[in-house]
């Protein structure tokens, strides 16, 4: 029972939210012809009694303001579970605000700042910045590609470690949008996050995400993720990967 507790655990924190330490972004860009402002939100709740109590509870908001030029994203996502009242919850989350500014039609430069932290994957704390150019490759109605490459800040405290670490590293990315028609939309990304200084030390994510509305609002989302980090924290394993659904609701 134990092990399998671990194992949904992990699964949970490791959802969407703290995408396996590398946040997929692209799937929250909502696609309007529209300026102002748009969003939406996402709440899942879990309960198992067996041999012990297990309670999770996980959020998921993200707003989004358009202009012709610009658009501004705020993203935030905790997760909480705890096994057994007398036992602590354990936690992640993050909160993520990017800017774009369209220069050409096929050309952006965009900026983030980003906190997270994640007790699954021993992350205390993560601060990053980062900023760099996006090009769009292909912009059809149906389907969009996308190639970045970002420089990136990163400050990061993990436990019984005494010194924080700054680094430099190289944040790119592909990225595609399939939307066959208005109901069904698939998104994937690719992560490749290596240090400016040694590229040994390295994060590849990838992430899919599969959205399929059953009403004008509610929709049925799944959501494919995979990390593998060449030097992670203390007592985490190189790769980790989950898969996971749920419903959600746009406002």
């Amino acid at each position: 029972m134990r092990i399998a507790i671990t194992l949904f655990l992990c699964c949970i924190l490791l959802h969407e939210n703290t995408q396996a330490q590398v946040i997929n972004i692209e799937d929250k860009r909502i696609k309007t012809d529209t300026t102002g402002w748009s969003g939406s939100g996402e709440l899942s709740f879990y309960a198992n009694k067996n041999n012990d109590m297990l309670v999770s509870l996980q959020t998921d908001l993200h707003i989004q303001y358009k202009t012709k030029k610009s658009l501004l994203l705020l993203l935030t996502d905790v997760a909480t579970v705890q096994v057994n009242e007398s036992e602590h919850f354990v936690n992640s989350g993050f909160q993520h605000i990017r800017y774009n500014y369209k220069i050409r039609d096929k050309f952006v430069w965009e900026g983030f700042v980003q906190g997270q932290y994640n007790e699954p994957l021993a992350i205390d704390y993560r601060f990053l910045a980062g900023t760099g150019p996006r090009f769009k490759l292909v912009g059809t109605d149906t389907f969009r590609l996308y190639v970045a490459a970002l420089y990136m800040y990163e400050l990061e405290s993990n436990p019984g470690e005494l010194e924080e670490q700054h680094n430099n590293r190289l944040s790119s990315y592909i990225s595609f949008t399939l939307t066959p028609n208005d109901k069904v939309s698939i998104v994937s990304t690719t992560y490749y996050q290596p240090l400016l200084t040694d590229f040994n030390d390295r994060r590849i994510s990838t992430t899919l995400d599969v959205k399929s509305y059953i009403t004008k609002k509610l929709y049925m989302k799944l959501n494919y993720n995979m990390l593998d980090d060449s030097r992670p924290a203390t007592g985490v394993v190189n790769t980790i990967y989950e898969f996971t659904g749920g419903l959600g609701l746009d406002f």
